[in-house]
């Protein structure tokens, strides 16, 4: 997804373990609005805050598995080539019109409770828990 605020896509992603490349697993993308979240196997991977609109210009089409080498889609976007393109085989893939909850995630996964399953980046002991950046550089 773009955004007004943001050049490029969101991505988000999360590697598989070692020997687990080869399983069958749930994928599921789900976005209310405000917040983009990967859950695989019934375990939130990773997550990403939008900024502003979710623009419709972008022309690039939906990658699974792979990604752009070029961050942006604008103009033609006829020369655009894919990188780390998954070579694997999909089951199949649902499109919502609509927020799916928890309970829905829970079925679709095949799960009891959906767990968090993020790597925790916010505990080290001297990570500063925020910073303070301009939005945009102002001309002069």
């Amino acid at each position: 997804m773009g955004y007004d605020e943001i050049a490029g896509a969101q991505l988000l992603k999360y590697k598989l373990p070692e020997g687990e490349e080869t399983n069958w697993h749930d994928v599921l993308l789900r976005f209310n609005g405000r917040i983009l979240e990967l859950y695989v196997d019934g375990q939130l991977r990773d997550d990403e805050v939008t900024v502003g609109e979710i623009r419709d210009w972008n022309g690039q089409p939906l990658l699974i598995g792979a990604q752009y080498k070029e961050k942006e889609g604008y103009g033609d976007n006829a020369g655009i080539k894919p990188e780390f393109v998954f070579n694997g085989l999909i089951d199949h893939v649902v499109l919502w019109n609509r927020y799916l909850s928890d309970d829905e995630i829970m079925k679709y996964s095949g799960v009891e409770t959906l767990k968090d399953g993020k790597p925790d980046y916010y505990s080290e002991i001297y990570r500063p828990q925020f910073h303070f950046t301009a939005k945009k550089e102002l001309a002069e």
